[in-house]
């Protein structure tokens, strides 16, 4: 060793002590640490894990989910919804709907029920005999220090003070016992222990009480509303009607049954699967359902969107949301603009009302027409039916007109009615003339041949007078025959274009049937003139002819008496329709419709707007604290899927949910409107994996971020699912004429039948 390192021998010694020492002190001070946390902590963490016992006690329920001591994922508080039932029954209360507030009544009862074996599930747990109890003993005398012992152990259940709601753990001043047979939900749970212990040198020491009182849970979750919101909508697909402007008018609506198309709408229940798919509808297990009048059914729906509600309305909100009067919607700049018609006259049915009660299998004619409205599928309104607008004030009007002209309507149904059978008649004239011609020149031309040998025979006999006389007998009757033959075969010539002109006409006057809706989509008028004729559209002229060609007529024609009946015209024959410049060689400027020029008449807009097509959405977040109280209002349905309707579980109502339908809801207007009803209730009753009966999503995720402020300032929020929905829809005018009704129509070419005013049918549902 140098003499060097022997100099520093002394330092490297006195660096490695102190190093040396700093470890053990380090490991000593981390060991005391443990030991005094494991000496003072085991009442706390043993607290912790009880207070987290208790919170995961569930009750399910059918109509309410899950349900707890608290709001948090897939479970709900039973205070909060306790809370949320009584907000509800005192909104229906106040606003007059009894049969609403009783089923309110009744779910109160079934969660006051719940709530007392809730506690006494609690209270159970943390008896002497409970596992909650037992758990904290075992864990506290496995944890004890040294010598201490278990001596006594108690577990109270009690509410914390309004100060203390935002504690972990909460100070003895503010802990409140249940009373005993109270059954009063727990919030906080008191643990009191008493160890007992020897010294060292085993002398005793004084009993050690500890105590702790712990949160059950440290938050309700429901205040943290970013996602699971739901909606209640209200769609009016071929536009709302000003008598319903709030939730208030629509739950105030009472059926107008004034006549024997009025049927009462009616819940059906989903049972076996999905509807539409393997399901079908079956009658309610709650036969209470069958009491509930038109408003009261809507009302029901939007009760059960309540009731499932992730956290407690705001009851002045609440309040504000239903009396709230509707605005005019939000435009939708990527909606395609609705055709002009959203109306049409129809004849009465009980079609959709029995499809929805008896058809409702899979693949049956009820189950297609709910799939198409379920999907927001456009109305198909008839191709025969004369169309028709419906305007925001409920009342009914023809296209391109500010009115509903009956008059109008039964003169052109009657023309084009007579015109249909006078060319049928023409036709059958045209067919039984040319059939007897034919058959009486047959007849002539058998006599012809029979003379002409008879004269043949005469003309070889010996001359006489009397050979004679027969001989120019015979010569007058072939000029008499062939004058006949010339007659017949004119008439079989003029028949057969008679026939086809008649047909012509018959299949025009059945083809303007078989295309009114299009044909009157932007007009009906009566043309001015000498002649009665029909402008459809503004595009077309129906000029008819009502009376048929009598046999008299043609028989004058074919003996060249002058004739200016329409049916032996030259040429091209009658035509009943056609484009205006087919049918008036005249400038549209002289043209003359209801004392005003063509021109005129084609240069002016629809004076009647249908109404706009809306859905009212009402969403969970608006009746929140801090929520706007109101709906919003849209031109079209975030909901709808009917692009891809297999697919979209929005066309669809899961197992056991409630369907709603009345084909004569509301009427409105004069002539009178009638109004179909559809209710869709999803959230009805829950299963135990939630998989159904829960708010169902829209295709279009993002459909609320192009709305109004308070979507578009929290961006971070997901768009709300759709919980229930009440669709008034198909507004029909029903025609009550008798007459009318019974017209039909008939193409002589294929020999079908159309009826002038159809039958409504399940496309109307």
């Amino acid at each position: 060793m140098t003499e060097q390192s022997r100099s520093n021998w002394p330092g490297i010694i006195l660096a490695s002590s102190a190093t040396g020492l700093f470890i053990s002190l380090y490991v000593l001070g981390i060991s005391w640490i443990d030991m005094h946390s494991a000496d003072a902590d085991p009442l706390e963490r043993t607290a912790i894990e009880a207070a987290a016992t208790l919170d995961k006690q569930q009750i399910f329920d059918e109509d309410f989910g899950y349900l707890g001591l608290r709001s948090k994922k897939k479970q709900r508080g039973l205070s909060t919804v306790i809370a949320t039932n009584q907000i509800a029954s005192l909104l229906f209360a106040r606003h007059h709907l009894p049969a609403i507030e009783h089923q309110a009544r009744l779910d109160r009862e079934a969660l006051t029920r719940h709530r007392h074996t809730m506690a006494l599930r609690l209270l159970g747990l943390v008896s002497m005999d409970g596992q909650v109890y037992q758990m904290v003993r075992n864990r506290l005398r496995r944890t004890v220090r040294g010598q201490e012992r278990l001596k006594s152990l108690q577990l109270t259940l009690g509410k914390r003070t309004p100060r203390a709601m935002d504690k972990k753990f909460v100070d003895d001043e503010d802990f409140i016992a249940i009373a005993p047979g109270s059954d009063q939900l727990p919030d906080v749970l008191k643990i009191d222990a008493i160890f007992s212990g020897t010294t060292s040198n085993g002398k005793a020491v004084p009993s050690l009480p500890r105590r702790t009182i712990i949160a059950i849970a440290d938050k309700d979750e429901s205040q943290d509303v970013r996602s699971g919101s739901s909606c209640f909508t209200v769609q009016f697909p071929q536009g709302r009607p000003d008598k319903i402007d709030s939730l208030a008018s629509l739950f105030a609506l009472t059926q107008d049954v004034d006549s024997a198309r009025h049927s009462p709408g009616r819940w059906l229940q989903t049972a076996g699967g999905a509807v539409p798919g393997s399901g079908s509808l079956s009658p309610p297990t709650d036969a209470s359902l069958a009491r509930l009048g038109l408003g009261e059914s809507c009302a029901l729906a939007f009760y059960h969107w309540l009731r499932n509600l992730e956290d407690c309305p705001d009851p002045v909100l609440l309040e504000s949301l239903y009396t709230h009067v509707w605005s005019p919607p939000i435009p939708n700049p990527e909606a395609v603009d609705q055709d002009n018609s959203n109306s049409c006259l129809v004849m009465s049915s009980d079609v959709r009302d029995y499809a929805f009660l008896r058809q409702s299998g899979p693949g049956e004619g009820g189950q297609k027409a709910l799939r198409a409205a379920f999907s927001g599928k456009p109305v198909d309104f008839p191709d025969t039916a004369l169309s028709a607008i419906v305007s925001r004030e409920g009342q009914p009007y023809l296209g391109g007109r500010n009115d509903f002209d009956s008059n109008l309507i039964k003169d052109f149904f009657e023309k084009l009615y007579l015109t249909n059978l006078a060319a049928r008649d023409t036709a059958s004239l045209a067919t039984l003339s040319r059939s007897f011609a034919e058959h009486s020149l047959n007849q002539l031309n058998d006599r012809s041949f029979l003379i002409e040998t008879e004269l043949a025979s005469l003309k070889r006999s010996p001359r006489s007078r009397k050979i004679d006389e027969a001989v120019e007998m015979h010569i007058n009757q072939l000029q008499m025959i062939k004058q006949n033959e010339i007659r017949l075969r004119k008439l079989i010539t003029t028949t057969q274009k008679l026939k086809d002109d008649a047909e012509r006409v018959a299949a025009q006057s059945f083809e303007i049937s078989s295309k009114l809706f299009a044909l009157t989509a932007h007009g009906l008028h009566r043309m001015d003139g000498p002649e009665t004729r029909f402008l459809l559209g503004k595009r077309f002229i129906f000029a008819p002819i009502v009376k048929a060609l009598t046999e008299s007529q043609l028989l004058d024609h074919i003996d060249g008496a002058d004739s200016n009946n329409v049916w032996l015209a030259p040429q091209s024959g009658p035509r009943v329709f056609g484009p205006i410049a087919e049918m008036d060689s005249r400038p549209n400027t002289r043209i003359m419709v209801e004392n005003m020029p063509l021109a005129e008449l084609e240069a002016q807009q629809n004076p009647i707007a249908p109404s706009p097509a809306q859905t009212v959405i009402c969403d969970a977040r608006a009746i929140y604290k801090s929520g706007l109280g109101k709906s919003y209002v849209l031109s079209s349905n975030p909901f709808s899927a009917y692009k891809n309707a297999g697919q979209s579980r929005i066309a669809s109502l899961a197992r056991d949910q409630l369907a709603y339908y009345n084909q004569s809801a509301i009427k409105t207007g004069t002539p009178a409107v009638s109004w179909s009803m559809l209710i869709k209730d999803n959230v009805h009753v829950k299963d135990e994996s939630l998989k159904i009966g829960m708010p169902i999503p829209s295709d279009d995720i993002g459909w609320c971020k192009r709305l109004g402020p308070y979507y578009q300032s929290n961006l971070d929020l997901d768009c709300p699912g759709v919980a229930a929905e009440v669709q008034v829809r198909c507004p029909l005018i029903f025609k009550a004429d008798e007459p009318l009704q019974e017209l039909t129509l008939t193409d002589p070419r294929t020999g079908q039948r159309l009826p002038q005013i159809p039958p409504c049918g399940l496309e109307l549902f």
